[in-house]
This record gives structure tokens, C-alpha cells and sequence, in this order.
């Protein structure tokens, strides 16, 4: 869990500056076919959609 968490940190930092990131979380978990593996493409913009109400909670 701290992993992704880490990964997550890392976008947030990265679409401060740039308007979309990769994140890669390599071996995440596994399954009966073998690793499985996360790659996801994150714009500034979807990212302040998922937030948006985490800090509308804040205010």
C-alpha cells in the first residue's frame, strides 16, 4: 500500500508542473498468470477531477 501511495505522491508532484504523467507500479499483485503489472496515463485535468471532492471536504 505504501507503494502506491508513494506513486500516487509522485503524480501529484509531477502534474504540478507538467499536464499529464505516467505512473507505473510494477508488480502490483499477481494472479494465476503471473504478475500484474499497473501503467496509467494521469492528466492534470482527471487528477483534479478525482480530488475535487476530497477537498471540497477540507474546506
Amino acid at each position: 500500500l505504501q507503494r502506491l501511495k508513494d506513486a500516487a505522491v509522485k503524480a501529484k508532484k509531477v502534474l504540478s508542473g507538467l499536464s499529464q504523467t505516467q505512473i507505473t507500479f510494477p508488480f502490483m499483485s499477481s494472479c494465476e498468470n503471473g504478475p500484474l503489472h499497473l501503467e496509467v496515463n494521469l492528466t492534470r485535468s482527471k487528477f483534479e477531477e478525482l480530488s475535487d471532492s476530497l477537498i471540497r471536504k477540507t474546506m
